[in-house]
C-alpha cells in the first residue's frame, strides 16, 4: 500500500499502475527540482543579505603582483576587492651590449593560476624589460631575438593557462617607439590567436623622453587595455615636495589619453603608496662638494658629527668666524638633528628655499604611512591644490615632514573620475603596500557602499 496526498485530501489505492508509478517518480523528480531550486534561491537571498554573495565587478580592478606571492591570491575575489593580478612573471635581463648575452626570465607558476583561477581572478603575467632601453633596442633591432623571446612567452601562457600578458616597458623617448610598437604588435596578434589579453602600461605626459615613448593609438588598436600609470608626479628626483598623484593632474593626464585611447580600454594605474617629505623652509645650508664634515665646533678640531654628501641639506641659524680654511673663517651655523653643529663655507652653498622650501622623499607604502600617521600623532588637513588630505609634523631639526596622504578621500575621488569618464576599471601599484581598508575603498568607489 502506498500513500500520497493531493492538495486538501489524502487518499489510499491498492493497486497502482505502471502508468501511475510513472506519474509518481516524476512528480517526486519535479519536487525535488523545485526543492532544490527554491533551496538555492533561498541561499542566494541569504547571502546577499548578509554581504556574502560573490561580486562580478563591472571593471577591471588589478593588482601587480611585483612578489609573485600565492596569498594575493588565496581568498575569493569577492573578498579582496581586485579581480585581476599581474604576478611579475617574465623578465628580459643580461647584456646591454650584446645580443647573444639578453635572456627572458621566466618564473610563471601553475599553481598560482590554478589557485587564482579557482577563487575567481584573471592572470595577466607582467613581463619587464628591467628598466633597460639600451638593452629593449638590441631585441627591438634583431628580428630573430625578437619573435624568439615573443614565442617562447606565448608558449607558456597557453602552457600554463595564464589569462594574458601586461607589458612594462619604460623606455628612452622615440629611439626605442617604433620598435616597442611593432614588438607589441607582433606579440598582441600571437597571443590573441590563443584568445588571451594584452595591455600594455604607459606613463603620463610630464616628461618626453618617457611619454613619447609611447604610440598610444597605435597600442589601443592592438591592445585590450592600455593602463595609464597615474602616479609619480613627484617622485625621488624631486627637489619639492608634493603629491605622488595628486587629483588635477590624474585627471588631466586621463584626459590627454583620451585623446588617443578609447574610455573603454583605458585602465587608470594608482599608488599605494605615498612619499614623506622632509621640507626645510626659509634660510637653509645645501652641500656643494662630494662631502663634508659636519662639526661640534667651528674649527677642524671641532669634533665630528657626520660626514655628508652632496645635496643634503639643514636648516641655517647663521654665520661664525672660526678656523681658516682655503683662505676663508667662514663657518655656518645649522640646526644637526636638533643641535646647533658647523660646516665650512668652502663646502656648502647658503640659500633661500623660501616657502616652497628645498626637500628630499622616501616612498612608503600605505601601511606605513597610516602606522606613521598613529605614532607621530600628525596634523591632518585638506590642501586643496592637490586634493588630497596633507600631513604635517615638525622635526628636531627645524625641518618639516610632509605626506599627501593616500587615504579613504584621495582612492574615492579617483574612484569618481573613472566612473565618471567611463574608463575599463583600475590597477594598483602594488599588492602589499595596501592595509586591511585599502581595497575596500576602491570598490565603494566605484560601486558604493554595500
Amino acid at each position: 500500500m502506498i500513500k500520497y496526498y493531493e492538495i486538501g485530501k489524502e487518499r489510499e489505492e491498492n493497486d497502482i499502475t505502471g502508468d501511475k508509478k510513472k506519474g509518481i517518480l516524476m512528480g517526486i523528480l519535479i519536487g525535488c527540482v523545485v526543492t532544490a531550486g527554491l533551496f538555492g534561491i533561498w541561499s542566494k537571498v541569504k547571502d546577499f543579505e548578509f554581504g556574502k554573495k560573490e561580486t562580478e565587478y563591472e571593471h577591471v580592478i588589478m593588482g601587480w603582483d611585483y612578489l609573485a606571492d600565492k596569498k594575493f591570491v588565496s581568498e575569493k575575489s569577492a573578498e579582496s576587492g581586485y579581480n585581476t593580478v599581474a604576478p611579475l612573471w617574465y623578465k628580459i635581463e643580461g647584456s646591454k651590449s650584446d645580443i647573444d648575452g639578453v635572456r627572458l626570465k621566466i618564473t610563471s607558476d601553475s599553481e598560482y593560476v590554478n589557485l587564482a583561477h579557482k577563487n575567481g581572478y584573471k592572470v595577466w603575467a607582467m613581463l619587464s624589460d628591467g628598466f633597460s632601453p639600451t638593452r629593449s633596442r638590441l631585441i627591438f633591432e634583431n628580428e630573430d631575438k625578437m619573435n624568439s623571446i615573443i614565442d617562447t612567452i606565448v608558449e607558456d601562457v597557453d602552457a600554463k593557462g595564464i589569462d594574458g600578458v601586461n607589458v612594462d616597458f619604460e623606455g628612452d623617448g622615440r629611439k626605442n617607439r617604433e620598435g616597442f610598437t611593432r614588438f607589441v604588435s607582433i606579440l598582441s596578434q600571437k597571443l590573441k590567436e590563443s584568445g588571451k589579453v594584452i595591455s600594455v602600461d604607459v606613463t603620463g605626459y610630464d616628461s618626453y623622453s618617457l611619454s613619447s615613448y609611447y604610440d598610444r593609438a597605435e597600442l589601443s588598436k592592438m591592445c585590450d587595455y592600455i593602463i595609464l600609470m597615474g602616479y609619480d608626479e613627484h617622485w625621488s628626483g624631486s627637489k619639492v615636495a608634493g603629491s605622488v598623484s595628486s587629483i588635477g593632474w590624474v585627471k588631466g593626464n586621463i584626459e590627454s589619453t583620451l585623446e588617443e585611447v578609447p574610455p573603454e580600454k583605458l585602465v587608470l594605474g594608482i599608488p599605494f603608496y605615498t612619499r614623506t617629505w622632509r621640507v626645510v623652509e626659509g634660510q637653509g645650508v645645501e652641500v656643494t662638494n662630494a662631502f663634508v664634515n659636519v662639526r661640534k665646533a667651528p674649527s677642524t678640531d671641532g669634533e665630528k658629527l657626520a660626514s655628508v654628501k652632496k645635496g643634503t641639506f639643514y636648516k641655517l641659524l647663521g654665520s661664525v668666524d672660526g678656523e681658516e680654511i682655503a683662505g676663508s673663517s667662514k663657518w655656518y651655523s645649522i640646526n644637526y638633528n636638533g643641535s646647533e653643529a658647523y660646516v665650512h663655507s668652502k663646502y656648502v652653498s647658503a640659500l633661500d628655499y623660501g616657502n616652497e622650501g628645498r626637500a628630499s622623499s622616501k616612498a612608503h607604502a600605505i601601511r606605513i604611512q597610516n602606522n606613521m600617521l598613529k605614532e607621530k600623532n600628525m596634523q591632518v588637513a585638506l590642501d586643496e591644490a592637490s586634493g588630497q588630505n596633507i600631513a604635517v609634523y615638525e622635526n628636531g631639526d627645524g625641518s618639516l615632514t610632509k605626506i599627501w596622504l593616500e587615504d579613504e578621500t584621495a582612492i574615492k575621488k579617483r574612484m569618481e573620475i573613472v566612473k565618471e569618464l567611463g574608463l575599463a576599471g583600475v590597477s594598483a601599484w602594488r599588492l602589499g603596500y595596501e592595509d586591511e581598508s585599502t581595497w575596500k575603498h576602491v570598490v565603494e568607489g566605484l560601486y558604493g557602499e554595500k
